[in-house]
Order: C-alpha cells, then structure tokens, then sequence
C-alpha cells in the first residue's frame, strides 16, 4: 500500500507540473529536491543569532590539525593581501565529507560570482558537526529544530549538520550551496539588510532545492487562505517546520519570477546600485520599474489567484475522485458505443441477411469451398 501511494504522488506530481506549465505557473529553471512534508532545511542566520552562542565558532575548533589548516589559510590572506585559490577551510579537516564539501564550495563559488557580479572576498569556514549537541554547540541555542545548517553571514562561517550520522533530508550540495548563498549575497549587499525572501529564494534556486510537489503544497495554502505575505518572511525564524517549508517554497518562487521578469542579471544591477545609494527601496524601484510594496503585493495576489483554482482539481482525495469519475464516464460510453454498434449490425442482418454471393468467386482446385 505505501509502495502504491507513492506511485500515486509521484504520477500526481509529474501531472501537475506539465499542468503547471501549460498555463505558464511553474517557475524557470526547477530542479533538485525538496519535500514538502520534510522541511529540516537550511536556515540563514546573521544579526538573528545570540553573539553569545556564536562566539564559540571562533574558539571550539576541534582538533589541532583544523586549527593549524585555518591558520594557513589566513596567514595567507595577510601575508599576501589577497585570497587563495581555494579560500574555504573545512573543521575538521580529515572528515569524511571534507573533499566534497571544497568541491561543491569552489563550483557554487564560481555560479555566485557570475551571478552576482562580485567575487568572494573572504574566507569561508564550514564546521561539520556529527551530533545535534555538536551542532547546537557551534551554531547556538537561537537555531530552530528544523534547521539543517546555518550561515553567519557577516564571519564568514557555516555550520552543518553532517550526512553520515544525522539525516537532515538534503544533500550537502544543497546544504552548501544555499548556506554559501547567504554569505556571498551578504557581500555583495555590503553587509546591509536585504529581504528575507531575496535571501531564501536566491538560496535555493541556486542549490537547486526544487521539485514540482511543492507546487501542490503552495496550492493548498491559496485554497484555505494561508498563503504568506513576503514581508512576513522576515521572522521566518519563529515559524514551525511546515511555515518555513511555505516560506522557502514562496522565496524561491517570487525569485524566480522577478528573475523572469527581468533578466537572471536583476539582482546585481539592484544590489551593485544598492550598494553606491544606501537606500534598498530605491534601489529596486529603479532596477525593476515598480515600487517595491507594491511588486511583492502583486506578487502575492497574483499567485493566490493563480493556484486556488488549481488545488481544486489537484487534492489528493478530489483527484481520486475525479480520476473514478472519468474511468466509470469512459466506461458507459464504451457501453454505449458498443451496443450502438450491436444494434446497427442486427439492422443490417434484417434488410439484407448473408446468402451464397460468395460462390462466384470460387477459382481452382485450391480454393476450398468450406475455406472461403
């Protein structure tokens, strides 16, 4: 039965999304995975967190050998006034994830500063915990349940939860990816505050944490109403695990549409005139051509209206019921035709029962009779 149902979600799924794209409501460039039902995501964290709590990032560092790796890593920065090739120190740096964690690092480095237009500037390091109690210890206390990993944008550090020992519901590369999103938007914001949604949408549109079931979960909230307003994005922190599930799946749609809008370049005109000006509000008024309240308020209606309609046709049970009612109407009308066309034989056979026409065309030894 669980087998079944989970054929079931996923036809659902992939018919939704084709749905979804016939009448242009899918956002571009989908990809990667993010269940729904399974929100332990990242969590961004910069002026949020207890100074306190952070503090031991700089001073819990385990092991000598992590220490010494991120010692040679600034002591270049100051030696030569510059960033090595490879500016990411993974603690510790013998952890079984350490190679993939400076692969995927370096690759989503390179995405962002295209992206964005500016190079990193800094020196990222990521702490690998192998417990919750590690995790908590580095991040500190102020971090939610669901929280997978953790940015503090404004030092440079990221701390995760390690795939081998606790089940986190996404990969490191998407962990990563989005986790080093936050950090690089940071700069390229000059440390200033920026939306929250700008900052989880960018996230996962570029760590790829879509999958076309969220649609459904986006859907749900239209139809009773509880679909969230982007400013209130800004506590996002304070949510349970299905609000911040809503309010990841909202970011990354509303950035894929002012994406869409504009060009995939939007964000760094706003951010590079953000950072001469001062003033965010302005900024996006003269990159974008509509008054920020007022684009994320049409936002808002906009996809409201744009799936209520849709989860009508899509709820789990009223699409079970719709499917049944097609095959049960397909049914009859099977029926129907075949008695149409029983009746229409009968007719034949009476105007013009079969006789032996057939004999004419009897020709040569080889033609049996009894065979025509």
């Amino acid at each position: 039965m669980r087998i079944m149902t989970q054929r079931y979600k996923k036809a659902r799924n992939l018919l939704l999304g084709f749905c979804f794209l016939a009448v242009g409501i899918l956002p571009s460039g989908t990809s990667g995975a993010l269940s729904p039902g399974n929100v332990r995501d990242a969590h961004f964290l910069s002026t949020h967190a207890k100074s306190g709590d952070l503090s031991k990032l700089t001073s819990d560092k385990p092991g000598a050998a992590s220490s010494s790796s991120a010692g040679e890593v600034f002591g270049a920065v100051i030696s030569t006034g510059r960033l090595p090739t490879n500016p990411f120190v993974i603690v510790p740096a013998d952890d079984l994830y350490a190679d993939s964690a400076l692969y995927y690092l370096d690759f989503y480095r390179s995405v962002l500063s295209d992206l964005l237009e500016i190079s990193l500037d800094t020196v990222v390091t990521v702490y690998v915990a192998d417990s919750d109690e590690e995790f908590f210890r580095w991040a500190g206390s102020s971090i939610p349940d669901w929280g997978a990993a953790v940015a503090v944008a404004d030092r440079g550090v990221i701390v995760i939860k390690s795939p081998k020992y606790m089940q986190t519901g996404k990969s490191m590369r998407e962990l990563l990816g989005h986790e080093l999103t936050h950090i690089m938007l940071n700069r390229a914001a000059g440390g200033r505050w920026l939306p929250r949604w700008i900052h989880e949408g960018l996230s996962m549109h570029v760590s790829g944490e879509w999958n076309i079931g969220q649609d459904i979960l986006v859907a749900r909230a239209a139809w009773t109403k509880n679909l969230i307003q982007l400013n209130r994005l800004e506590s996002l922190s304070e949510f349970n695990g299905a609000q911040a599930s809503l309010a990841y799946t909202e970011s990354y749609m509303a950035v894929a549409s002012l994406m869409k809008r504009g060009d995939r370049y939007i964000l760094a005109d706003i951010l590079d005139l953000y950072r001469r000006n001062d003033d965010f509000h302005r900024s996006f008024r003269v990159i974008v051509g509509t008054d920020y309240v007022e684009w994320t308020t049409s936002w808002y209606e906009r996809t409201s209206m744009q799936y209520h309609l849709l989860l009508f046709i899509f709820d789990s049970k009223i699409f079970w019921f719709l499917l049944s009612l097609l095959f049960i109407l397909l049914y009859l009308y099977k029926r129907r035709q075949n008695r149409e066309i029983k009746r229409r034989w009968r007719k034949e056979e009476r105007i013009g029962p079969p006789d032996d026409q057939y004999k004419q065309y009897y020709d040569g030894y080889y033609d049996e009779e009894n065979q025509v």
